[in-house]
């Protein structure tokens, strides 16, 4: 609200516009989202493109990659991609420099089912969400930081995916499982940290999971050498 010289009451009343013309949908301790119906001028409600194809058919996804991406990018972009193809999906991979470009290059690009952005943690403003929006109703952003938003109110849930991740570890053979973060607060780390912890105290992982290892700043880069080394020094402690 800084950013734009808005009041509270400003937004909010925006936020209840767009809830009355059936645009967006809040859950409380959730956040806000956008909804996947949208309402014709008459009021009546009518579905996205993408919301009339039969669950199994065939999509088309965008996979919007900021060149910057670092190593641990490119490896889930590719799994992603293997997934996405082997399902029978079709994904095309578009570069982009920075926020600027990313619109230019969205502008030229026709309408999908869904588009996967990776800006390797830089700065993502919401002019650049909105130009997506305008291609699709459904995004999916593997490292964010949004600005001209609260990014705790779009609705990140990382405990679900560590929980995820620590039982689908125990199912491959692991029996030490380390869980490295940051030690910046925001609410989405603590929910995962949170989780993290609860499994900790279940007799069934308490032998399994170690406590976690916070970095004081997450590095924008060679971040994999940093993580490597907080494990190296709790393991030897």
């Amino acid at each position: 609200m800084r950013d734009f010289s808005l009041s509270q009451q400003v937004v909010q009343r925006a936020i209840n516009d767009l809830k009355t013309e059936g645009l967006i949908d809040a859950h409380v301790g959730r956040g806000t989202f956008f909804t996947k119906n949208k309402r014709a001028e008459g009021g009546e409600s009518v579905q996205s493109p993408s919301s009339n194809k039969h669950d199994n058919a065939p999509r088309s996804v965008i996979m919007l990659r900021r060149s910057s991406s670092n190593l641990r990018g490119r490896v889930v972009l590719e799994s992603l991609q293997h997934r996405l193809n082997s399902d029978g999906h079709v994904t095309l991979e578009v570069g982009y420099s920075d926020p600027e470009h990313a619109k230019q290059v969205l502008h030229t690009l026709p309408r999908f089912d869904a588009c996967i952005v990776q800006n390797s943690f830089d700065i993502m403003p919401v002019e650049m969400i909105s130009a997506i929006r305008r291609k699709t109703d459904t995004i999916i952003v593997d490292g964010a930081w949004l600005v001209g938003t609260d990014i705790d109110a779009v609705g990140f849930e990382w405990g679900q995916s560590v929980e995820t991740a620590v039982r689908r570890l125990m199912s491959s053979g692991h029996d030490c499982i380390h869980y490295v973060t940051t030690a910046s607060f925001f609410l989405a780390n603590e929910m995962g940290l949170h989780r993290w912890r609860n499994l900790r105290d279940t007799a069934e992982l308490a032998d399994v999971i170690r406590p976690e290892i916070k970095i004081a700043r997450l590095p924008t880069k060679d971040y994999e050498e940093a993580v490597v080394a907080a494990i190296v020094s709790a393991v030897s402690e």
